[in-house]
C-alpha cells in the first residue's frame, strides 16, 4: 500500500521575496536584540521626560494600584487642566488689553514653577545668549549711526563714539 504524504507551507508574506520569509534564528535574534535596544531607549528616554516635567504617573512613585498614587495623579492632571485654562484666560488678556511684557513675564514665571529645570537652563546658557544678543544689537546700532550720520560728539564723551 501506498503512503502520500503531503506537507503544505504556508507563508505569513506571499507578496514579499522568498527569501525573506524563510525563518532563521540570526534574524530572529537580530529582531529581539533591536527590541530589547529600542525598548530601553524608549524607557530611557520616558524616565529623562518624567523627571524634567515631575510626571508622578510616569515615575511610579507610589505603586500602580495604590490610593496614594491614584490621588497623585488626579491632583497632578487638575493642575494641568487649571493650567491650560490660565493660559487661555492669559491670551485673552493680551489681546484685550495688549500688556504683552506683564502676560509673558506671568507666562515664564508661571513655566519656571511648572518647571524648575527651566529656570536653571536660563539662569546659566540663558544668560550668555542674552548677552550675545545684546552685544549683536549694539554692534548694528553702532553701525547704523555711522552709515545715517547720527554720531554723537560732545565734551561728556571727550570725543569718543
Amino acid at each position: 500500500m501506498a503512503v502520500n504524504h503531503n506537507i503544505n507551507v504556508n507563508f505569513r508574506n506571499s507578496t514579499g521575496n522568498l527569501a525573506n520569509t524563510r525563518t532563521s534564528a540570526v534574524n530572529s535574534v537580530t529582531r529581539t536584540v533591536e527590541r530589547q535596544t529600542s525598548s530601553s531607549l524608549r524607557s530611557v528616554s520616558r524616565g529623562i521626560r518624567a523627571v524634567r516635567t515631575a510626571d508622578l504617573g510616569s515615575l511610579g512613585l507610589f505603586g500602580s494600584g495604590s490610593t496614594l498614587s491614584m490621588v497623585a495623579t488626579a491632583v497632578q492632571e487638575t493642575i494641568k487642566l487649571a493650567n491650560k485654562a490660565y493660559d487661555f484666560y492669559l491670551d485673552y488678556d493680551l489681546a484685550r488689553t495688549g500688556e504683552s511684557m506683564a502676560i509673558g513675564n506671568i507666562k515664564r514665571v508661571k513655566g519656571y514653577f511648572l518647571n524648575p529645570v527651566s529656570y536653571l537652563v536660563d539662569a546659566t546658557w540663558g544668560k550668555h545668549l542674552q548677552q550675545l544678543t545684546i552685544n549683536r544689537q549694539n554692534n548694528a546700532n553702532a553701525y547704523y549711526r555711522e552709515l545715517s550720520g547720527n554720531l554723537i560728539v560732545g565734551n561728556q564723551y571727550r570725543g569718543q563714539r
